[in-house]
C-alpha cells in the first residue's frame, strides 16, 4: 500500500460540509501587506511590510452524477444564509473564512 504524500491530512470542509470528493483544484493566496512610501523630487521609495494579506482560497467544485443536485442544493442554501463559517483548508487546518459566492458556475449533460 503506498503511503499518503501528506500524513496529516485533516480533510477539506467548510461549515461542516465535506469538501474533499468534490475538490478538482484549489488555489491559494498568501501575500504579505505592504506599504510603499515614495517621496516627491527622490528616486525610489521605501518599502514596509506592514501585515499580511487576507488569505484568499479559490476553490473549484464539481458534483456529478445522480447525486449531484441533492449534494450542491445544501451548500448553496448555506452560502445564501450566511457565507460565514469555519473552513478546514487541507494544507493549514482551521481558520474563520467567508465564502464570496460562486462563479463561471456551469454544467455539462451529456
Amino acid at each position: 500500500m503506498t503511503k499518503p504524500s501528506i500524513s496529516d491530512f485533516q480533510g477539506c470542509s467548510w461549515k461542516g460540509f465535506d469538501l474533499s470528493r468534490f475538490v478538482t483544484d484549489w488555489k491559494d493566496t498568501r501575500q504579505p501587506g505592504l506599504a510603499v512610501h515614495r517621496y516627491f523630487g527622490r528616486d525610489g521609495g521605501e518599502v514596509e511590510r506592514i501585515a499580511r494579506k487576507p488569505h484568499e482560497a479559490k476553490v473549484t467544485l464539481a458534483f456529478a452524477g445522480p447525486s449531484w443536485r441533492r449534494d450542491w442544493l445544501p451548500i448553496a442554501a448555506s452560502i445564501d444564509e450566511d457565507p460565514a463559517g469555519p473552513l478546514v483548508h487541507p494544507a493549514y487546518g482551521q481558520m474563520q473564512a467567508v465564502c464570496q459566492g460562486f462563479d463561471a458556475a456551469s454544467s455539462v449533460f451529456g
